[in-house]
């Protein structure tokens, strides 16, 4: 045959006479077939678009671009993947303190993005949010900055939420804040 079974989630199927035949079913969990000839140009571009996917990140900061890129290419390795930024603002204090505040920031920094962009046009996004919290080292406060990182997978409305490793800050300069 001439034909080229492709599965695609129906949010990005083909339309009109780009699909030969679809079959939507609930047993496909949103997924439809399509039968597409092998030669038809409008189906190896769509073939191609399924292998880029955008992540939005909510920081225009390199530290945190470079290492969202770095991950979703370990990840997606087949896959070109396009990380875009934007500052988005926390809502907490400038220095967030405590796991609650430092979470908050970043759910802050989630919502001005989904609410300023146009989520269809994105397949993840990612949001940090970093801060100090004091842990008791041997009967001592010590002083760490962690990081909260949420990712939302943008078609299924799913998060993940991360706590990063802490890195010790001086308390001195707690204490002069």
């Amino acid at each position: 045959l001439l034909r080229k079974e492709v599965l695609f989630p129906l949010h990005q199927a083909p339309h009109g006479n780009e699909a030969v035949s679809s079959l939507k079913s609930p047993r496909h969990n949103g997924m439809g077939i399509f039968f597409m000839p092998k030669s038809d140009k409008i189906s190896q571009n769509i073939l191609k678009k399924e292998k880029k996917m955008k992540i939005g990140v909510t920081s225009s900061s390199i530290d945190k671009l470079k290492p969202t890129q770095s991950a979703f290419n370990k990840v997606f390795k087949s896959v070109m993947v396009s990380v875009i930024g934007d500052k988005s603002p926390s809502n907490v204090s400038e220095q967030p303190e405590g796991d609650k505040e430092i979470l908050q920031g970043a759910q802050n920094r989630m919502m001005h993005f989904i609410l300023t962009h146009n989520m269809s046009d994105y397949d993840y996004l990612v949001s940090f949010e970093n801060g100090i919290r004091s842990v008791p080292i041997l009967d001592e406060d010590q002083w760490f900055d962690f990081v909260w990182v949420i990712v939302l997978d943008c078609r299924t409305r799913k998060k993940s939420h991360a706590f990063g490793q802490g890195v010790r800050f001086p308390t001195k300069y707690v204490l002069e804040a």
